[in-house]
């Protein structure tokens, strides 16, 4: 496997462990907000956070161990789509959780580099198809 790529593995695992930190830190205030108990509550709140994490991990696989080109793809879009929202609730979160602020911020620096070396280096190479015969 190419470093670029398991460059980027190993730092998608350790924004995963920062993200668990956060939703230990900050799950049960998110849970119990109002707009969050009009869709369900803890139930739909941790329902949503399994299925995030779910997604995760099997990018990361998709990414890292199968090569899987689309995956890179739909991992950068969602990055960006995730972006804009996650840094406009950074002023919530200083004034909520300022440790889970922090936390959030160093998360999306772990993934902007995990994002660098996926499409840097000798990364492209590992997604290019071999030419038929």
């Amino acid at each position: 496997m190419p470093t670029n790529v398991v460059l980027f593995e190993r730092l998608m695992y350790a924004s995963l462990c920062i993200g668990l930190l956060n939703l230990v830190l900050d799950g049960p205030r998110v849970a119990s907000a109002p707009e969050m108990q009009e869709v369900g509550g803890a139930p739909f709140f941790a329902a949503v956070a399994l299925g995030t994490l779910g997604l995760l991990l099997l990018l990361i696989w998709l990414i890292a161990r199968k090569a899987k080109n689309w995956a890179r793809l739909l991992f950068a879009a969602l990055f960006v789509i995730g972006l804009v929202p996650t840094i406009q609730n950074i002023g919530n979160l200083l004034e909520a959780n300022p440790p889970v602020a922090a936390l959030s911020v160093a998360q999306i620096i772990v993934q902007v580099a995990a994002l660098y070396f996926i499409f840097t280096g000798d990364a492209p190479a590992w997604f290019q198809k071999p030419a038929k015969a």
